[in-house]
């Protein structure tokens, strides 16, 4: 209830709490906690089933569910068309909060990264079929330094919200805003990686 009603909520009551408990304090961010704990495990069953390959033995008896997995990266670019959909189907009832966390938000959220992989993906594959079969070397530099870009982003969160004013900015701003802050998160992953 709190994941689809959250933004209901949060505009009375996390935002306006007059009881001053530790909880009513902490609200946003116990109750937070719930859809950013959603996000995670959606992402995370969306990189196991079609991003994420498998190391095995070629004598294993599972080479066809291995070649399965394999396979299932074409269906990233319908999966972000489905977020889409799905995103704007929610927003028309539930306004996105990202105080809230709630079903618009992480459904946005999902959208948007699942639309940068498919770009990815799409750009991967115009360029050469052998690119599929290996990972991207964004991939690799962001798994091999994710303490680190794990750090900085959250630097490069705070900078961005001490210099924006980012609950008033525009769609437009907003999406630059974190189209710039993506790619200079990936150079700098790029540039630990190849240092």
């Amino acid at each position: 209830d709190y994941i689809v009603n959250g933004a209901r909520h949060c505009n009375t009551n996390v935002t306006f709490n007059s009881i001053c408990t530790i909880f009513a304090a902490n609200r946003e961010g116990i109750l937070g906690c719930i859809g950013y704990l959603s996000l995670y495990c959606i992402s995370e069953d969306i990189g196991r089933n079609f991003l994420w390959t498998i190391n095995t033995d070629s004598h294993k008896k599972d080479d066809k569910k291995v070649a399965l997995r394999h396979s299932r990266v074409h269906l990233i670019p319908p999966l972000s068309v489905l977020l889409w959909v799905m995103h704007y189907a929610s927003s028309y009832y539930i306004p996105a909060s990202r105080r809230c966390t709630n079903l618009t938000f992480i459904l946005w959220s999902l959208a948007q990264n699942i639309t940068i992989l498919s770009s990815l993906y799409l750009a991967a594959l115009s360029t050469s079929r052998s690119a599929i079969k290996t990972s991207l070397p964004i991939f690799n530099a962001v798994n091999k330094n994710g303490l680190v870009i794990f750090v900085f982003a959250n630097i490069m969160t705070g900078l961005v919200n001490l210099s924006i004013d980012t609950v008033n900015a525009g769609p437009e701003v907003a999406f630059c805003v974190v189209a710039l802050y993506l790619a200079i998160i990936g150079v700098v992953a790029l540039a630990l990686q190849y240092k």
